[in-house]
């Protein structure tokens, strides 16, 4: 009787032909359960990429005025716009929570008013605004990277008021 190897199957051949049969029917089926098949499909992957900003505003202060000083008090804020490449955005100012209005924005302590106004040139000629009336805002097209804008404020000289600390809120609001 001959004794035949094949990987872990020990298998004893003894000249019946009922054996071979057997063998060979075992060996097949261990041939064939190593062989495999596969087949394949392809999926896409997608996104929508969207326009997106995101606008910081810091706080202008104005710091110390003086109702007897002859030249106006100077102040600058900074305004940084985040926007999505290629994004075409304006950056509006609101005319503050005090009722004041584009011609003159109002600073409040108690029933007294501080009158200001923020512009969008260093020599305090226009208006930041909604860009309605006499008023401007900015207008850009994103690079994909920060971009910081100056905000000009000024407390006009000689107004003549109590003593205290005013304040205002004045939204920033960019349109994309």
């Amino acid at each position: 009787m001959g004794k035949i190897m094949s990987g872990a199957i020990d298998i004893a051949i003894s000249g019946s032909r009922f054996s071979a049969v057997a063998f060979s029917a075992i060996a097949g089926t261990a041939l064939f359960a190593s062989a495999s098949a596969q087949t394949s499909d392809t999926f896409d992957v997608t996104a929508n990429v969207v326009t997106g900003c995101v606008i910081t505003a810091n706080d202008l202060d104005f710091g110390d005025y003086s109702a007897v000083a002859a030249l106006p008090n100077d102040a600058t804020a900074t305004i940084q716009v985040n926007c999505s490449l290629g994004a075409v955005f304006d950056v509006a100012l609101d005319a503050g929570s005090n009722g004041g209005d584009y011609t003159g924005r109002l600073m409040t302590n108690g029933t007294d008013d501080l009158t200001y106004n923020l512009y969008v040139d260093p020599l305090r000629l226009t208006v930041w605004g909604d860009d309605t009336g006499a008023t401007d805002d900015v207008t850009g097209v994103s690079l994909g990277l920060p971009i910081n804008y100056t905000v000009y404020g000024r407390v006009a000289a000689g107004q003549n008021i109590s003593t205290g600390a005013y304040t205002d809120t004045v939204t920033a609001t960019i349109t994309f």
